[in-house]
C-alpha cells in the first residue's frame, strides 16, 4: 500500500503573510515540517501541494532541494488539489495537514495509518490532539466522491463534506486525556 502525506502550502495567507517560510532556528517553518516528516517509517512519500500561482514557486524550490515530491494544483479548490497530488503520485492512502503545522504528530501518523489497514475508513483524524499536532486521513475514492459533490471550487474548509454529509465513514482517533485540547 502507498501511503503519501500531502503537505497543503501556499504563501497567500492575510494574517501573517509568509508565514511558513518565517525562520525558526535558520530554517523556514515548511523546512521543520518536512524534516519532521522524513522521521516517519510508514511514508512512501511527501508531497508538498501547492498552488499554481508563481508566487508559491518557492514552496517548489523547498521541495526540490529537501528532495520531497511536489503538486501544482488550484489555489483554491485545495481538496480536488489534494485529490489530483494523490491521483498523480498513485496513493493508495493520504495523509493531510497544512503546512503551518510543523508539529504534526508522528506517533498519530501511526495511529491514523493503522486505523486505516484495520477500518478502511473514509476520513479519519484526530481532532482532540492539539491544535498544529493533528492530522486528516483520507481514503482517495472518499476525496474523488467530494469532488463531485461539492459546491463550490473555494474548498479551503473541506473537513465538513466528510463529517457533515453523512455519506462517508469517519473516525475520530480517542486521546489520551492529558492530550486534549482546550
Amino acid at each position: 500500500m502507498e501511503i503519501g502525506f500531502l503537505i497543503t502550502a501556499r504563501l497567500k495567507s492575510t494574517r501573517l503573510p509568509g508565514k511558513i517560510m518565517l525562520e525558526l532556528n535558520n530554517k523556514p517553518v515548511i523546512w521543520h515540517m518536512i524534516d519532521r516528516l522524513k522521521r516517519s517509517n510508514i511514508l512512501d512519500r511527501i508531497i508538498l501541494c501547492t498552488s499554481t500561482n508563481p508566487q508559491d514557486k518557492p514552496l517548489v524550490d523547498i521541495a526540490v532541494s529537501e528532495n520531497i515530491d511536489y503538486f501544482l494544483g488550484s489555489e483554491e479548490d485545495v481538496i480536488l488539489r489534494l485529490y489530483e497530488a494523490a491521483m498523480k503520485f498513485k496513493l493508495d492512502y493520504a495523509l493531510n495537514i497544512p503546512a503551518d503545522c510543523p508539529l504534526v504528530s508522528l506517533e498519530y501518523i501511526e495511529k491514523v495509518a493503522g486505523k486505516y489497514r484495520e477500518t478502511s475508513a473514509d476520513f479519519i483524524t484526530c481532532y482532540k490532539l492539539p491544535i498544529g499536532l493533528y492530522l486528516w486521513g483520507l481514503k482517495i475514492e472518499a476525496m474523488r466522491r467530494v469532488c463531485e459533490i461539492k459546491k463550490s471550487g473555494e474548498t479551503e474548509v473541506w473537513g465538513r463534506y466528510f463529517t457533515d454529509t453523512g455519506l462517508f465513514n469517519v473516525i475520530d482517533i480517542d486521546v489520551p486525556s492529558e492530550y486534549i485540547r482546550p
